[in-house]
């Protein structure tokens, strides 16, 4: 799930976890816990995220399966 895509950008970025960690202000093991899946950045750390790994933040949260509630196809409006 997020892992993937953080690895990834962070491969393109010559990035390593203690980096990435250090260029948001976070711990590193708060990103490495992101990355297996165990939390979910808070949109504040998600926007720095997207933007020290160059992408939209759109585009981070939606590849990295963090999408907002939606309501099912059964609730009427």
């Amino acid at each position: 799930m997020g892992g993937i895509l953080i690895r990834e950008l962070m491969r393109r970025r010559g990035l390593n976890i203690t980096e990435l960690a250090k260029l948001v202000d976070v711990e590193r093991s708060h990103i490495s816990n992101i990355m297996a899946g165990r939390k979910k950045p808070s949109i504040d750390l998600a926007l720095r995220l997207s933007k020290v790994l160059g992408v939209t933040v759109n585009e981070f949260m939606r590849k990295d399966g963090y999408r907002a509630n939606t309501r099912s196809p059964d609730v009427k409006r």
